[in-house]
Parts: structure tokens; sequence; C-alpha cells
């Protein structure tokens, strides 16, 4: 091979054109370690080499030696020389963005280049597609409609297949809306479920017709149950959704889940009102999920009982576990109205050790 380049440039000579002008035209003719020809545009580079071997070779590639000598990645070639590339360990493999700039010379073929951007299209495709799929999943966890097909989603909003849907979410062309909009009535939830506890009662004994629960567009004794999305107190605004078998759930006026089932039927949303006092002046009262963080400590359970006791407000259930030197108490206490609700607040933040009291 190396005879024959040699006569290549005495015939150049011989026919009045410069070796040094007549290489910038002739191919580079390298040779791999087991003696294969690989033939390259002029000034070709060790990496341009590589990708002409075979496009994970170039992936991998990390250093080259030259004849046996270690060169940078952007030398120029010359015919006759033998190239070996030194790769990456696994795990490590994935080409530089330096190797497309044209000011640093690592890359000479348009091949090689070429290889080079598909490697980063794919890596941004598929974390785009990561991304947009957890997009979805998340929209359609919070509209409970997980039950949704991502293709047939995708085809209602005259996309390809779910991938295309994926990438539309992640390049933030589709929104929450549009999303909303292609759902059908059975990608839904029946809306007792999971929005509906079970039948939660009003703590209320009364028997005077206005005092009988939570009114419902004027008409009292419907069964209703407190929705646990919004754990609704007195005197906040309410609304009720009707439900299928399961009578009214009462929602926040503000509550999120509300306002989706409102934008799906609004025909099912009635006014609702809270009751007054019962016969005996005893204000009925409603549950409400307190969340508790505090430095763990001995005696925090017994300090926080002994402030809801002097409140008269009862625990109905408390949950405490440890994250590290933290402690988490989860507690559902019985509520007269939203004063008495910011009372506790207030005074279980003041217990020594408390960092945070919020209602959940």
């Amino acid at each position: 091979m190396r005879q024959l380049l040699r006569w290549q440039g005495e015939v150049g000579e011989a026919l009045g054109v410069g070796s040094e002008a007549s290489g910038l035209d002739q191919p580079v003719y390298a040779l791999t370690p087991d003696a294969r020809i690989i033939s390259l545009p002029p000034g070709a580079t060790p990496l341009d080499f590589a990708y002409h071997v075979h496009s994970d070779l170039g992936h991998a590639c990390r250093g080259a030696r030259v004849d046996g000598q270690l060169v940078p990645l952007n030398s120029a070639l010359r015919s006759g020389q033998t190239v070996e590339i030194i790769t990456a360990r696994r795990g490590e493999v994935a080409p530089s963005r330096d190797w497309l700039r044209p000011d640093a010379g690592y890359l000479v073929s348009h091949r090689a280049r070429q290889k080079v951007r598909q490697w980063f299209s794919r890596q941004d495709a598929e974390r785009e597609q990561a991304q947009g799929r957890g997009q979805l999943e998340r929209l359609l966890q919070r509209m409970g409609a997980t039950k949704a097909g991502h293709d047939a989603l995708a085809e209602r909003l005259g996309l390809a297949d779910a991938g295309a849907l994926y990438a539309a979410l992640s390049r933030d062309e589709l929104g929450p809306r549009a999303i909303e909009r292609a759902l059908k009535p059975d990608d839904l939830p029946a809306p007792a479920d999971p929005l509906e506890p079970p039948a939660l009662r009003v703590r209320e004994q009364a028997t005077g017709p206005s005092d009988r629960g939570i009114l419902v567009a004027g008409v009292d004794a419907v069964m209703h149950h407190l929705a646990r999305c919004c754990h609704p107190v007195p005197p906040e605004p309410i609304a009720g959704y009707v439900t299928t078998g399961r009578g009214v759930t009462i929602h926040r006026a503000n509550c999120v889940i509300l306002a989706g089932l409102r934008a799906r039927a609004p025909e099912r949303v009635v006014n609702v009102q809270w009751p007054g006092q019962s016969s005996g002046g005893e204000r009925a009262r409603f549950d409400a999920r307190l969340l508790v963080r505090a430095a763990h400590r001995p005696g925090l359970s017994g300090d926080l009982g002994e402030i809801l006791a002097r409140e008269q407000v009862p625990m109905v259930r408390a949950h405490t576990h440890r994250v590290g030197d933290e402690a988490v108490i989860t507690m559902t206490v019985a509520l007269r109205d939203a004063d008495s609700l910011r009372q506790v607040l207030r005074r279980l933040g003041q217990v020594p050790g408390v960092s945070s009291v919020v209602r959940q």
C-alpha cells in the first residue's frame, strides 16, 4: 500500500502537479491494526477514522495511537499510517459536542459529523419522550383519568402516536386544557371514586327542619359527604356535586377538583349551605386533617394532645412517623368552624420544637 502511494506521488510530480497540491484532492488511506484499509477524505483525523470504521467505535473514541504514538484526536492523518483507537469504558460511551465545532478540527468528514449529530438527536428525543410521558401521566392522574390510552389521546389530538404526544407536551406545544378536551367520558372515573369517602355524616343531632345537616338547594335531609380532597370547614364557601347513588359531595367552592367536575358536568353542581346551630345550641363538628412537623423529642405527642384538650377539640385519629430527627404527625381533628381551625393551628405552632403546622 505504501509503495502504491509513493508511485502515485511520483506520477503526480511527473505530470507537473506538486505532491502537496495533489494531496488536497486525493483521499487518505489509513490502516487498521489488522491491516484493513480505510479510505478517508483529505485532512481526516483519527476521529474521522473511528467513525468510518464503525459508528459505535466513533462514539466510544477517547484517544488514538498513530504508528504506535499517542496523538490528539484532531491531528491530520497521512496515507499509509496505522491508526489504533482507544475507547471509553462501558457506560461512558458518548460523543462530545465539541467534536462538531468547526474551529476545533476534530471532524473533517461529513459522514462522521452526521453520525455525531444523529447521536445527539436520538438522546434529545429520548429525553423529550421521557419528560413528555411523565407530564402526561401526572396530568391524567390529576384529572382522575389514568385509564385513558395514550395512543388514543394522540389520535384524537391529530398526532401520529403516543411518542408525538409526549414530544408535543415536552415542547409546550400542548397544554392541560387540550388533554382535558381530548378525554372521553369512558376515560374518567365515576365521580364517587376516588373523591368519595365512606358515608361521613355531620356530627350533629338535630330535630328542627333547618338544623338537619347541610342544606342542599333549600332542601334538608339529603345524604351528603364531605370531600376528602379539600375537607371543607364552616364558614368556608362550599358547593355540592351530585353523584350517582352516593348523594351530594360537599367541596370548598374554590376546590380544584370541583372545578374540573364543574367543567365536565355543570348541571351536577348545586348550591349548598352550612347548617345553623342545633336545638341544644351546640354547633356541628367537621373533620380537618392537620400536618405537624417538629423536632423529635419525648413528650411531644402529649404536649400536642394537651393543646387540643385545652381548646376542646377532639382528636379523631393520628399517625406519627420519624424522618431522621424530625417527627411528622398527621392528625384528624373535629372542629366547629374556621375560627376554631385558625386557633388550633396557632396554638399547636407554639409548642416547643414544632417547626410547622398546616391544614392538608
